[in-house]
């Protein structure tokens, strides 16, 4: 057979009085503060109102705290564990309350406490009321999406119960501007274009939302709710019930290449390496870059694509310019006339370039002065040559004789005389 023991405790005796009207004290308020240390103007915010009391006589009745000042009245608050009373039993009594006007700053509340002998006791107190910054209530994009460089039209919507001053658009974290929306007819609009500095993908869009009192509201959303005047938290309060991201989509474009129309190199005599060069840029970086040789390929190399370099090495000339080179390999053999490379690059986002065809003239070593038994040489440079050689005789013959012109002897043609 089980055997149960039962502690109670005593803690105060609530009825029937402990003391008469002559020996009773009044209750004593220690304290009026709000829990959370700050409530938000129009129903920005839920705020826990305590009064500490103390009555030693345990015949509190009631607690009562003015709330007119305010845009509330009279209210009950209670130490029985609801409507925001942490405890029961523990002289902290406690109500919810809701500012649901325009005020802001400092408010004077008094709170009274009534025993069963109807002894008062007030106190007063302030409380500290911020106030609500503007409310993003519509945003429309057009376009909704584009790569870099697009521009975008944006159009929104704010409320504020002091009304709005101004809404800006701030770009400055992706290498952008702060961008001052103009005001039509409640409508707040500007043209953006999408930043270099934005990364491919879903990107918000921040707001800078100022208010009649000067209040700064930054914002990424906008509130699809409908004020009513009847609302619990007032007239000025937009219901959050539906949070919808202020947001773009960044598409990523393919990596730049800026190579020379055409190419051209000399074949020597002997095989060489000639330096192909192309400059590559993409905001989001290079990944890798390559290119196919064709005919150019050096022997023994594996066929098809290889890696350019930007990494000073291999023939590249400096590392990390974006100067991007390959190595080519021109042969006694290569044939004369046009050939073609390609070249792609991809960058960090793993988006490809199309291949870009380069074309190149492989050129044959010309001498100045070709040597007279080169099998190279035409007829009319022959031609040009032996014309050369008989006006320089001709000059010769011209020079002797004005040279030996008016002398006695060229009389004596044969020398006799």
């Amino acid at each position: 057979m089980a055997n149960f023991t039962e502690t109670q405790l005593l803690t105060r005796v609530i009825s029937p009085a402990v003391v008469t009207a002559e020996d009773n004290s009044i209750p004593v308020i220690n304290g009026l503060y709000l829990l959370e240390g700050i409530v938000t103007s129009e129903g920005g915010s839920v705020a826990t109102l305590v009064a500490e009391v103390a009555d030693v006589d345990w015949n509190l009745e009631q607690v009562t705290v003015d709330l007119n000042s305010i845009g509330g009245g009279i209210v009950v608050m209670n130490d029985r564990g609801i409507n925001g009373d942490k405890a029961i039993g523990d002289d902290k009594y406690s109500t919810r309350i809701i500012v649901q006007g325009l005020e802001v700053g400092e408010y004077s509340l008094t709170v009274a406490a009534i025993d069963s002998f109807d002894f008062v006791a007030t106190y007063s107190s302030n409380i500290t009321i911020a106030n609500q910054a503007p409310r993003m209530t519509h945003a429309e994009i057009s376009p909704s999406q584009g790569p870099r460089g697009t521009s975008i039209v944006v159009n929104v919507e704010a409320y504020d119960g002091h009304g709005v001053t101004s809404v800006s658009l701030d770009l400055r974290e992706y290498g952008g501007d702060l961008l001052a929306l103009t005001n039509s007819s409640g409508i707040w609009t500007t043209m953006m274009v999408i930043p270099e500095g934005m990364a491919p993908g879903k990107q918000p869009l921040k707001f800078v939302l100022v208010d009649g009192l000067g209040k700064v509201g930054i914002t990424d959303v906008w509130l699809n709710g409908v004020r009513d005047i009847d609302h619990l938290y007032g007239p000025h309060y937009i219901p959050n019930d539906q949070v919808i991201p202020i947001e773009i989509t960044v598409e990523n474009s393919a990596p730049t290449i800026v190579v020379d129309d055409l190419t051209r190199y000399t074949r020597q005599a002997d095989s060489m390496l000639v330096v192909f060069e192309a400059e590559i840029s993409d905001q989001d970086g290079v990944t890798n870059a390559r290119a196919n040789l064709g005919v150019f390929a050096q022997l023994g190399a594996p066929s098809g694509w290889v890696n350019m370099n930007d990494n000073g090495i291999n023939g590249d000339r400096i590392a990390g310019d974006g100067i991007f080179s390959v190595q080519l390999s021109v042969r006694s053999s290569t044939p004369l006339g046009t050939h073609e490379i390609q070249i792609q690059a991809i960058d960090s986002f793993d988006v490809a370039t199309a291949i870009i065809p380069v074309t190149i003239v492989i050129e044959e070593e010309v001498s100045i002065i070709p040597s007279l038994d080169s099998d190279t040489i035409s007829t009319s440079v022959l031609v040009i040559i032996l014309i050369g050689f008989t006006i320089v005789a001709g000059a010769s013959v011209l020079f002797l004789a004005r040279r030996g012109k008016g002398k006695d002897y060229l009389d004596d043609r044969f020398g006799f005389e």
